[in-house]
């Protein structure tokens, strides 16, 4: 009987192990999602500023800079 126990109580120290390993990788996880979270509403904050700092130039227009033609 005493076996079983033992035993019983080892699988117990493993499981709570391996729950605190879980725990802490869903922690870093969460801390990770957090982080491109910010990281993606940055990039579109600034893809809305570039896109409305662009301006649209017909096509076959050629640009050439003034001293280009001396």
């Amino acid at each position: 009987m005493n076996d079983l126990i033992d035993r019983l109580q080892v699988l117990t120290l493993k499981q709570q192990e391996r729950i605190n390993g879980l725990k802490r990788d869903n922690r870093s996880l969460k801390t990770l999602t957090h982080t491109l979270g910010n990281r993606i509403y940055e990039l579109e904050d600034k893809q809305r500023v570039i896109d409305s700092a662009c301006i649209d130039i017909p096509i076959g227009l050629d640009i050439i800079p003034e001293d280009f033609n001396r």
